[in-house]
């Protein structure tokens, strides 16, 4: 078998060719995962941001019921109570 110098330079090329590949398809790949990174971190501003406003429309509310009820400190505390229910640990 004899190597001829156009052999080499074939593989050599093909080489070159399949780690050019590999490191397009890397590349690829983080763009893609800096570009859905991106998105969620504005989706979960968004979302933060929703939740605050909703936090505090459900205070108002809160704070208009107690008003509504006669505006008393143990109002409040028996009001509490019945919104934090579901959490053992929110009682004192």
């Amino acid at each position: 078998m004899q190597v001829t110098l156009l052999g080499i330079a074939a593989v050599l090329s093909a080489c070159c060719g399949i780690a050019s590949m590999v490191f397009g398809v890397r590349k690829e790949r983080r763009a893609e995962h800096d570009a859905a990174m991106e998105e969620c971190r504005k989706r979960l501003q968004e979302a933060r941001k929703e939740s605050e406003q909703l936090a505090a429309e459900l205070h108002e509310l809160r704070m208009k019921e107690i008003e509504r009820e006669g505006g008393r400190v143990e109002d409040a505390v028996n009001h509490k109570r019945r919104w934090t229910h579901l959490d053992p640990d929110a009682h004192e």
